[in-house]
């Protein structure tokens, strides 16, 4: 840590680098004055991560400004849209190699959002989550005033409060971990579902691809599209290597799951979640309906096994089209009985 801070304290005072300035003006501390980081051998930092107040407050020599300053918006985005950039993109947005609490006092008058407490000696200091908040807002101004769009990874997670701010969101995750699936479940997509709203839910899968093999991958497709969600796929290692989309073994193994889900995610995504369900209901508890729009309702079975349910039209529809497996369904005095294999995803059509 010594040799760190060491450093850090030459680039900012050869003052070339804006963000080495950044640190000397907004780095964290801990309770002890210390500053805050954390060192790391990784593909995406071997060095250390140092912890910085990125609230725009923190003035013209802050984080915010060496990143999203008007010098950055006046380079990429130079003309109308679609030129230069179409907006921005906030990774790793609920910081989570990030220390709880900044406690530099100096940092204090550059926030708008309210102070904290640390919890064992009641020291104030500022939340990383709200000058995250008002990192995510500003930006967000800045980009809307242009026309364009702000996208985030890593949220909505343990805060809910990025969301207004975005237009885009979504994680990396891994659905097979030691060699067996663990899906995230349905009270962390139902939840992620309801904060983005009608807004775009992204995954990015970063595994063994190899061990993921398609019949994986048709799982995790038919989950997401249960959610209204987009399924895609990164690497092992957040890195370029062993990317997926650079490796023609992996994507042309799952072309044909692709061309299945891919436009059924896109059509009902469109469409946009609906917070209260007025098409469809079931009556088994391990079978979810979720709708989509005014015409679209997706069915998912959460369990491992085959379970029968009935399905009641609460429009009044007495006809629907499935869209996955093709068909058409009737709903005789207003009910239809189905047998849903473990962790399948039906998607009915109620326009006439």
């Amino acid at each position: 840590m010594s040799e760190c801070v060491a450093e850090a304290e030459r680039l900012a005072a050869a003052g070339k680098q804006p963000y080495a300035r950044a640190w000397k003006v907004c780095a964290f501390r801990d309770e002890s004055g210390d500053y805050c980081g954390i060192i790391r051998d990784t593909p995406w930092c071997n060095g250390i991560v140092w912890n910085l107040n990125c609230a725009p407050g923190q003035g013209p020599n802050g984080e915010f400004e060496a990143k999203l300053g008007e010098a950055h918006f006046a380079k990429s985005y130079r003309g109308v849209f679609p030129e230069g950039l179409d907006g921005e993109y906030v990774d790793s947005s609920e910081m989570y190699v990030t220390a709880p609490i900044d406690f530099n006092r100096a940092n204090f008058a550059g926030m708008d959002t309210p102070l904290v407490f640390g919890a064992q000696n009641l020291k104030p200091g500022v939340f990383k989550g709200l000058m995250g908040f008002e990192y995510v807002r500003e930006a967000w101004r800045k980009v809307r005033a242009r026309g364009r769009r702000m996208m985030a990874n890593g949220t909505p997670g343990r805060w809910w409060w990025l969301a207004p701010y975005l237009d885009v969101m979504g994680t990396e995750t891994n659905w097979l971990r030691d060699g067996k699936w663990q899906p995230s479940p349905d009270s962390v997509l139902i939840y992620a579902r309801a904060m983005c709203g009608a807004k775009p839910y992204c995954f990015l899968m970063n595994t063994d691809f190899n061990a993921f093999t398609s019949e994986w991958v048709d799982k995790y497709m038919q989950r997401a599209l249960a959610y209204g969600m987009y399924p895609s796929f990164f690497s092992p290692q957040a890195t370029s290597k062993s990317h997926y989309f650079m490796t023609p073994a992996y994507y042309n193994r799952d072309r044909a799951l692709f061309k299945k889900y891919m436009p059924l995610c896109i059509r009902v995504g469109e469409a946009g979640w609906r917070p209260v369900n007025r098409l469809l209901a079931s009556d088994a508890p391990q079978v979810i309906t979720e709708q989509f729009g005014d015409r679209y309702a997706t069915i998912y079975n959460l369990a491992t096994n085959t379970v029968q349910a009935t399905l009641t039209s609460l429009s009044g529809a007495t006809t629907a089209r499935e869209l996955v497996g093709g068909g058409e369904w009737r709903f005789a005095n207003g009910r239809h009985e189905v047998q849903i294999p473990g962790e399948t995803v039906l998607v009915l059509d109620f326009q006439p």
